[in-house]
C-alpha cells in the first residue's frame, strides 16, 4: 500500500501530511474490522457473524489506498515544478525496497504457519504472492491489491519518469479504463468471458472490480494541487473527525448499494473517495495521545495489513483449544473487540521490530552500502 516516511506535520515539499496516516490508519482498522468479523462468521468457526457484513466498507476501504496511493506517489516523486526528483530507476528501487521485501517476508510467514497448522503447504498460491501474479488466488489474500499498486508504479514511471515525459500514456490508460467498464459490464460485452484467465488480467491492468485506476487519478490530482496551487486547499484547517465522518458515510454508502460493476460505480466510488482524500490532506493535525495514535496506526498500516489475518487465525485456534466458552452474543462481541485490537497491535509491533529495520537494511544493501545493525 501507500507507504511513506518523513518527519512529522504538513510540509508543501516533504513527503508526509499528517492527516494522509490518520487515513492510511483509519483505512486499515476497518480492513481488520471486517476480516475480523468475517472470519468468525465462517462456518468452521462459530458461524454467524458479529455485525453486519463489513466485506464491501473494506473494499472502500482499499479504494481510499488507492487514492492515497496516487497522491503519495506523486509527491514523493516530483517537486512543486513536476520535476523528478530522481532517476526512473531510482523511483522503481524505492518503491520495491518498501513493499517487496517485506511482502516476501509476510508470504513465507503465513505460508509457513498455514503448513504447521493444517499440514498442507498450498505452493502455487505462495508463489503466485511472490511475484504478484495477476490472476488466480493469493495467500495471503490480501495481496491482491498490491496488483494493482505495482502496476501504477510502473505505469507512473514509465509515463512521468522517464527522459521523455509521456503523460498521454496515463491519460490513455484511465480513458481505456472508462471504456472497458462501460463495455464490459454497462452494456455486458463481457459477459460469457469474465470467467476467462485473459479477462481476469485484463480487469487487473484495467483497474479491478471498482476502478482502482480511477482511484490513482484522483490522487494524483489532488496532489497535483497541493503541489503546485496550495492556496487553493484549505491545508491544516479541516478538523480530522470530518474525514472519519466521510469515511464512515461512504462505507455506509456502498454497503447499502446493490452489488453491481460497472462504470457507474466505480465513479461513484472514486467520487466518495476524493471529498476524504482532501479532507485528510486538509486535516488539521490532532494534538496529544489521538494524534500520535494516528500516526502510528498510519505508519504502520502496511504491516497490519498483510499480518492482521494470521494473527486472528491464530487467536481462533487457540480459542477452540482452550474451549473458550462464546456461545452468547456478548461473549463473542467481546472476542471481535480483543482479535481487532490484538491484531491491530501485533501489525504496530511487526512494523517497528521487523518491517522498519528490513526496509533499512535492504535499502541500504540495494544502494551498495553496509547494512548497519539493527539491534545495538
Amino acid at each position: 500500500m501507500a507507504f511513506l516516511v518523513g518527519s512529522n506535520g504538513i510540509h508543501k515539499k516533504g513527503t508526509i501530511v499528517d492527516g494522509i496516516q490518520y487515513l492510511r490508519g483509519l483505512s486499515a482498522v476497518i480492513v481488520v474490522i471486517s476480516h475480523c468479523n468475517g472470519i468468525i462468521g465462517k462456518p468452521e468457526y462459530y458461524s454467524r457473524m458479529v455485525m453486519p457484513d463489513w466485506h464491501v466498507a473494506s473494499l472502500f476501504a482499499v479504494a481510499a489506498f488507492f487514492s492515497i496511493s496516487g497522491f503519495i506517489i506523486l509527491i514523493a516523486a516530483m517537486d512543486e515544478h513536476l520535476v523528478p526528483k530522481a532517476p526512473v530507476g531510482e523511483f522503481l528501487r524505492r518503491r520495491f525496497v518498501r513493499i517487496v521485501p517485506f511482502l516476501w517476508l509476510c508470504t513465507i510467514g503465513y505460508n509457513a504457519l498455514s503448513w504447521a497448522g493444517t499440514s498442507r503447504l498450498e505452493w502455487d498460491l505462495a508463489l503466485r504472492t511472490l511475484i504478484v501474479w495477476p490472476i488466480g488466488e493469493l495467500k495471503p489474500n490480501v495481496a491482491w491489491s498490491l496488483r494493482h499498486e505495482l502496476l501504477f508504479y510502473g505505469v507512473f514511471a514509465w509515463a512521468l519518469l522517464g527522459s521523455r515525459r509521456r503523460p498521454a500514456i496515463l491519460i490513455a490508460w484511465f480513458v481505456a479504463s472508462a471504456a472497458f467498464y462501460f463495455l464490459s459490464y454497462d452494456l455486458g460485452w463481457a459477459a460469457d468471458v469474465t470467467q476467462q484467465p485473459w479477462f481476469e488480467v485484463l480487469k487487473v491492468v484495467m483497474g479491478g472490480d471498482h476502478g482502482a485506476n480511477f482511484q490513482f487519478a484522483i490522487g494524483m490530482t489532488v496532489a497535483w494541487l497541493f503541489l503546485t496551487r496550495p492556496h487553493l486547499l484549505p491545508i491544516g484547517q479541516v478538523p480530522a473527525v470530518t474525514m472519519i465522518g466521510l469515511m464512515a458515510a461512504s462505507c455506509l454508502i456502498v454497503t447499502l448499494l446493490p452489488e453491481q460493476y460497472g462504470l457507474g460505480i466505480s465513479a461513484l466510488w472514486t467520487a466518495l473517495s476524493a471529498p476524504i482524500l482532501l479532507c485528510a490532506v486538509c486535516a488539521r493535525p490532532a494534538c496529544g495521545w489521538l494524534g500520535k495514535a494516528g500516526l502510528v496506526l498510519g505508519n504502520a498500516s502496511f504491516a497490519i495489513y498483510l499480518v492482521h489475518n494470521p494473527i486472528v487465525l491464530v487467536l481462533l485456534a487457540i480459542a477452540a483449544k482452550v474451549h473458550l466458552p462464546l456461545g452468547s452474543p456478548l461473549a463473542l462481541a467481546a472476542f471481535l473487540i480483543a482479535c481487532v485490537v490484538l491484531a491491530v497491535t501485533g501489525g504496530i509491533v511487526v512494523h517497528y521490530l521487523v518491517e522498519t529495520p528490513l526496509i533499512r537494511i535492504v535499502n541500504q544493501w540495494s544502494r551498495g552500502q553496509r547494512p548497519i545493525p539493527v539491534l545495538r
